[in-house]
């Protein structure tokens, strides 16, 4: 294991195989209550419109997409994507945990201050941009690192919010 202040950098191309996109223009009409969640860009409810049975490609759990602002998304469930609104979902090319990827989520933070409407994210712009994650001592993406953190973040959390309730609530 390493980690622990070894980091370098890796460029997107390096890290996720392509960058796949809807196979049908779903748009709002479309939302239905039913089926897969369906996603579009934006910041509001992590770009997730509503839920639609509309025939469209389906894209796999633990992946993450981006939209044309750079804004980047962990997603858990399987879903469908708008293909007029610029949003993308990457396949990495080492299948990793759930928190691994949540860590490469917050890595790639910076990427919303790059693009915007002016400037569309799209996967031929971003696949050289870079992110700067752990290593291990032979120099390999420590995905271990990564996921070991997220775990402890998350333990720190619930640990604050149990606090917090014992305080806000004299328990």
């Amino acid at each position: 294991m390493g980690g622990g202040g070894r980091h370098s950098t890796f460029k997107f191309n390096d890290i996720f195989a392509e960058a796949q996109t809807g196979d049908f223009d779903i748009q709002r009409h479309h939302v239905n209550g039913r089926g897969y969640l369906y996603i579009n860009s934006g910041l509001e409810n992590q770009g997730i419109v509503g839920s639609t049975d509309v025939p469209a490609r389906v894209f796999p759990a633990n992946s993450i997409t981006i939209d044309m602002f750079g804004l980047a998304w962990y997603r858990d469930f399987q879903y469908k994507m708008a293909t007029h609104a610029h949003v993308f979902s990457l396949k990495i090319i080492k299948e990793v945990s759930p928190d691994a990827l949540l860590y490469i989520v917050g890595a790639m933070r910076y990427i919303r201050l790059i693009y915007n409407f002016n400037n569309m994210c799209n996967w031929k712009k971003m696949k050289n941009n870079e992110l700067v994650l752990p290593i291990t001592s032979d120099k390999q993406i420590d995905y271990d690192y990564m996921e070991n953190y997220i775990r402890a973040l998350k333990k720190k959390i619930v640990k604050d919010i149990d606090i917090w309730i014992k305080d806000e609530f004299n328990l």
